[in-house]
């Protein structure tokens, strides 16, 4: 395994999380799991003995791993704000009874109540 295929993975891993960032799905979240197994594969499979080039290599590697750190920060805390937004919306609707029950509707006003 060489420091050269862990640079490649790395990329495209770091690909998929900028995309992962800019529009969600799931297939995105498959492919950069499956981009991380396959690095720490080819990780595990290192050796000990650089050349220099394979030494700058990975000070490319830890620079990139530092971009894809803060992607990903950043796209948890976006899933985290949307959580939380959902959760409020989901109280707030929650927060009224009886917007939908005709019979204290009969009138066909709406009225507010809240529990």
């Amino acid at each position: 395994m060489s420091v050269q295929q862990i640079y490649e993975v790395t990329l495209k891993l770091k690909q998929c999380a900028e995309q992962q960032l800019s529009n969600p799905s799931i297939e995105i979240v498959k492919n950069l799991k499956t981009q991380l197994d396959l690095r720490q594969r080819l990780i595990e499979g290192l050796t000990d003995n650089y050349s220099p080039e394979e030494k700058v290599l990975g000070k490319k590697i830890v620079e990139l791993n530092k971009e894809i750190n803060e992607i990903m920060t950043r796209g948890k805390q976006n899933l985290i704000e949307e959580m939380n937004n959902f959760r409020h919306q989901k109280k707030s609707l929650t927060q009224y009874r009886g917007y939908n029950n005709a019979l204290l509707n009969q009138s066909g006003s709406f009225f507010d109540r809240h529990e």
